[in-house]
């Protein structure tokens, strides 16, 4: 347990995303509204004051990019007949394991055989323990 001596923190800024009834947002956060991201000013209606720019290209740069740099490596290729783009590599056939394999595989590992023994075992012991073990025969086996 912890004890908080002192004045709990209270963020003093208000989300004010606008939600999907039309409302604000009311939450009153430091630094992030678990709901809506970083808490950024916004007016009474709920937009941003300051425009956010966005730091990634937009997705038409990027395909207008990625469409130049394959038409370049074909080219390249073309050239030079080697090729540049790495081929995905074939992945191993792997022969179908059965559910009797994995479980065979879980049952039959030596570790689990010897556990399993010893339980069986300590069971066999107890029960001729439980049922003759007054008689003086069944007292000195193992």
């Amino acid at each position: 347990m912890i004890t908080w001596i002192g004045e709990p923190l209270r963020g003093n800024k208000r989300c004010k995303t606008r939600l999907s009834n039309g409302k604000l947002c009311p939450r009153m956060d430091l630094n992030k509204c678990p709901l809506h991201g970083v808490i950024i000013d916004r007016d009474d209606e709920g937009f941003p004051l300051k425009e956010m720019h966005s730091t990634g290209q937009s997705t038409n740069e990027t395909e207008f990019e990625r469409q130049k740099e394959e038409e370049y490596l074909m080219d390249l290729e073309a050239g030079t007949g080697k090729s540049f783009v790495d081929k995905k590599s074939k992945k191993r056939k792997h022969c179908k394991v059965t559910v009797r394999q994995r479980l065979e595989k879980k049952l039959f590992d030596p570790r689990t055989l010897k556990r399993v023994s010893a339980v069986l075992d300590a069971a066999r012991k107890a029960k001729i323990q439980r049922k003759f073990g007054q008689q003086f025969a069944h007292s000195l086996s193992k």
